[in-house]
């Protein structure tokens, strides 16, 4: 009898085991969905203009909705989230450190969207976590802890991400791959680490603030080296002619020095490489027929480019992303020099100050980089012409005053933490758009304190404005945001109030040609 009683002993047991797992299980399917929530309403609700996360929407409302069904969410067998992915231009707001409850998480991308602040501390939690991707942003601070199985690392276009790199990252226990960290603000030197990541194959750090000299590694696999316009110093190192796989090669824009590497020369394998470009300060070898001639030794040597090297190629680098060879006025345009460029003025120092180009065929999207590149810029003007979006990463002590975009194809959201990087920004013009909502239309003012006048007319914003969008600037005075037709409803009785309080120097507001409705409140008189 006994050996029965202890089999049934053992039955109850596996099924006691069992339901406690199956609690334990739902229980965490709980506080993951609860998690989500958490993440819609504060960071996607108020930004998804287009309603493509409307099921996130409809399922928070109903408990026994499955998240794994959701857009932008996978689950394994088990029910457990392991790939979280939001569109572009579908997130606002902070990273909510909550996520760390997602501890099964493989991939999180949040790719071209608009968040802010600090980047929790939320990625060690998540020991499965092998891509990471939160590149154009408006992320700060810090880089946070990473896994050590995390394989691809993408964080490039957050203006305010800052600090230097830590060792940790490239510790010879991780198995990162991929690296882009390009334009941001980094600074610090590049840590001798590197060399010894046994995986990295693509370094991507252009665009920062890094100083020093390039490491001496000896035994490195890397494939793609991006470390343009940064601050590097020192000579090129022999070592990265020795990379057998190097297909990508960016140097240019840093203030390196020594001869120019005569192995680049013989590499025609590296593809895609830029070195004698912007303000290098390497010397290339005297050509063959000048030492056959006696008018130079093996000594001479010349140096490239020309006039003044970064703002020359910064402005090349310009045209080229919105269709420079097809502009009707390019005058200029093939000199180095910045200055005698067509649509281009200088101040007395030779620095690029103002860009004039309205009616020039100009398309595509103006590249963030060009307000770094370009530090003693106040004004542009690129009206009418079919220019389609801004880059969002911008230079936080950009000089830039006046933005003038009238009569281009820019559309979708207002991209508000654009236009609040530039700290001196006094008079916008974005009339004749396709704008049709505000990303901040409850709390966040839309532009800088700095902001004068601001022209948002004949666009196609569609609700009601709320006073708060006011907050913080102080020195508003004209405000046009005439002929959008389906801005409906009334005009609130606290808008008055709410501009009384903040003491604004308003002395024009246009909101005719609207659908707005009922009486004008008295606070506004």
């Amino acid at each position: 009898i006994l050996p029965v009683v202890m089999q049934i002993s053992a039955v109850h047991l596996t099924i006691l085991l069992l339901l406690c797992i199956s609690y334990a299980t739902a229980d965490i399917y709980d506080d993951e969905r609860a998690i989500l929530v958490e993440l819609y309403e504060t960071t996607i609700r108020a930004s998804d203009s287009l309603d493509q996360y409307s099921d996130w929407a409809s399922s928070t409302s109903s408990a026994s909705s499955d998240h794994c069904l959701w857009r932008g969410i996978k689950c394994d067998v088990q029910g457990r989230v392991v790939d979280l992915r939001i569109n572009k231009g579908c997130m606002a707001g902070t990273i909510p450190t909550s996520l760390r409850g997602l501890t099964e998480l493989r991939a999180i991308v949040f790719t071209g969207n608009y968040l802010e602040g600090t980047i929790p501390d939320i990625f060690r939690s998540m020991p499965s976590l092998d891509m990471i991707d939160m590149s154009s942003n408006y992320l700060a601070g810090i880089l946070p802890p990473i896994p050590p199985l995390v394989d691809s690392l993408s964080l490039s276009w957050n203006a305010r991400l800052s600090g230097s790199l830590p060792d940790a990252l490239f510790s010879p226990d991780n198995v990162l791959r991929h690296v882009d960290i390009s334009s941001c603000a980094l600074t610090g030197t590049l840590p001798l680490a590197l060399c010894s990541a046994p995986a990295l194959k693509n370094l991507l750090l252009g665009y920062n603030q890094l100083t020093g000299t390039i490491p001496e590694c000896t035994d490195s696999h890397i494939i793609a080296l991006e470390l343009h316009a940064n601050k590097l110093t020192g000579t090129i190192p022999e070592w990265i002619g020795l990379l057998e796989g190097l297909w990508s090669l960016a140097l240019d824009n840093n203030l390196f020095y020594g001869t120019y590497p005569t192995w680049l020369q013989t590499r025609p394998n590296v593809a895609n490489h830029s070195l004698a470009v912007g303000c290098t300060r390497l010397c290339l070898p005297a050509p063959d027929w000048c030492l056959a001639s006696g008018q130079c030794n093996s000594t001479s040597c010349r140096y490239p480019g020309g006039g003044d090297c970064t703002e020359g190629s910064s402005l090349d680098y310009f045209s080229s992303a919105l269709g420079g060879s097809g502009w009707p006025r390019r005058s200029g345009w093939d000199q180095p020099s910045p200055c005698v460029r067509d649509g281009i003025i200088c101040n007395a120092e030779g620095r690029v100050e103002q860009i004039r180009l309205p009616n020039n065929n100009l398309v595509g999207t103006i590249p963030g980089g060009i307000y770094t590149l370009l530090p003693a810029l106040k004004s542009i003007d690129l009206s009418n012409n079919l220019i389609s979006d801004f880059e969002m990463t911008v230079s936080t002590s950009s000089l830039l005053q006046t933005l003038i975009m009238k009569n281009n194809a820019l559309s979708g959201v207002l991209p508000s933490p654009f236009f609040r990087s530039f700290s001196q920004l006094e008079y916008v013009d974005l009339s004749y758009n396709n704008y049709t909502s505000l990303l901040y239309s409850e709390t966040k003012p839309i532009l800088p304190a700095s902001v004068k006048e601001v022209n948002l007319s004949h666009n196609d914003f569609y609700y009601v404005l709320n006073p708060l969008i006011f907050a913080e600037l102080w020195k508003l005075q004209r405000l046009d945001w005439s002929h959008n037709v389906h801005l409906t409803g009334s005009i609130p009785d606290s808008f008055g109030y709410i501009l009384k309080l903040l003491n604004l120097p308003l002395k024009a507001l246009d909101m005719s040609y609207t659908s707005l409705g009922g009486p004008i409140p008295s606070t506004i008189h």
